[in-house]
């Protein structure tokens, strides 16, 4: 069992190299594989001011839930508006990135994803 503040969980910097200096991207890997999560890892990730995650896709999918702010949901099919409280499920495959279009505050949010999957594309 694990119990933990967050502002006790590593923030790690991952801004994309085009943004550096611009904005900044945060993940805080909240429950992980190495805590003993047999099938799914947690994480927290923080979007800065015109800050996004990169445009792509991978085989498995995401579980969302937005804390704070608003943006967008960019996909193949166009771009949805998401803002704080809302859910959102990203299937396999599906090209997806999230962006914060807000000028005053980060976009936040929880993303659960399948163990295993933190270093694979």
């Amino acid at each position: 069992m694990k119990i933990i503040s967050r502002k006790n969980v590593k923030e790690v910097d991952v801004t994309p190299v085009e943004l550096v200096g611009k904005a900044k991207s945060t993940i805080q890997w909240a429950i992980a594989e190495e805590d003993g999560a047999p099938n799914f890892e947690m994480r927290y990730i923080s979007l800065s001011v015109d800050s996004t995650t990169p445009y792509h896709s991978h085989p498995w999918e995401h579980e969302v839930y937005l804390v704070k702010g608003e943006g967008v949901l960019m996909t193949e099919d166009g771009e949805k508006i998401i803002k704080k409280d809302d859910f959102v499920f990203v299937p396999p495959s599906k090209k997806h990135q999230f962006v914060n279009k807000s000028e005053k505050e980060d976009l936040d949010f929880i993303c659960v994803v399948p163990k295993g999957t933190r270093y694979r594309k």
